[in-house]
């Protein structure tokens, strides 16, 4: 997420018309960008490539994926996975994209989920849903961003 802000900032500030290209700027987004991609979570076996563009470049897709409902349904103290689901958030992770468990259930629950479907290799990360977020936009307001049912994983 930290190289795709920077490449954000890099354009908006190379678009802007009281900025000119600076060789001395380039060089500064390029050393934080290799840094952020270095360590933009761990290398696994499900992402191999990025799969979507943005203005020429190559952005590696970043997903959220929920837990409840989404991966696994829980019927009374019985929890059943959604094979297809399931099946897609693998696709997805072949595919290249960034992707992190989240769940109102916090970050060792995302684990532990992983662990047991046997996704931990998909999973750059594990995080609690958040309760709120500061942001100048709306989530609707994002560009790109979309909103996906479990069983909508396919068009993802």
């Amino acid at each position: 997420m930290l190289s795709q802000w920077l490449s954000q900032q890099r354009r908006k500030l190379l678009s802007s018309s009281a900025l000119r290209p600076n060789p001395s700027l380039n060089r500064r987004f390029a050393a934080c960008h290799a840094w952020a991609s270095f360590h933009s979570g761990p290398s696994a076996s499900c992402r191999k490539a990025p799969v979507s563009s943005n203005v020429g470049n190559m952005v590696q897709r970043v997903i959220f994926v929920d837990v409840d409902d989404t991966l696994v349904r829980s019927v009374g103290t019985k929890r059943i996975p959604m094979p297809a689901v399931i099946a897609e958030v693998r696709r997805l992770g072949q595919a290249g994209s960034l992707m992190y468990l989240w769940s109102s259930g916090g970050a060792e629950y995302c684990r532990a989920t992983a662990e047991e479907l046997g996704l931990t290799d998909c999973f750059a990360g594990y995080l609690p849903k958040p309760h709120a977020y500061i942001d100048d936009q709306c989530i609707s307001d994002w560009r790109d961003c979309k909103h996906f049912y479990p069983m909508q994983t396919s068009e993802a």
